[in-house]
């Protein structure tokens, strides 16, 4: 069995790695929602580039309430590790293992990604 302070610090590197990829896969997503928003925006208005618009700018929110969850998250991860130690924090680890609502909401940001750019693509070409 390992040594208990090696499985923490191997938990602890775990986690910075996982949050750390989700947080520049945010950072791309949100960098190309709005990079895209602002193109559509550019081009000359119409119906359909709106509702491009509507769909890369619900991207950009939903992004934006992923991180904030995220954000969430980590706070209650510090102040349940430093006010009630490692058997409590362990215990809630478990328990965002069970709900993941990040990953719905990051996958839904794919979605409406995807809506916008098909939305501005039949638009161009129609």
């Amino acid at each position: 069995m390992a040594d208990p302070e090696f499985r923490l610090l191997l938990i602890e590197a775990f986690l910075k790695r996982a949050q750390t990829a989700a947080d520049q896969l945010r950072a791309l997503l949100f960098a190309f929602s709005a990079g895209a928003m602002a193109f559509v925006l550019n081009q000359p208005v119409t119906n359909g580039r709106l509702w491009s618009v509507a769909f890369l700018g619900l991207a950009l929110i939903t992004l934006t309430w992923s991180w904030d969850i995220q954000k969430a998250k980590a706070l209650t991860r510090f102040n349940v590790l430093r006010d009630k130690g490692m058997q409590e924090y362990l215990s809630l680890e478990k328990s965002y293992e069970t709900r993941k609502q990040n990953y719905l909401l990051d996958r839904a940001v794919y979605l409406f990604i995807l809506i916008g750019c098909a939305i501005e693509f039949f638009a161009r070409v129609g």
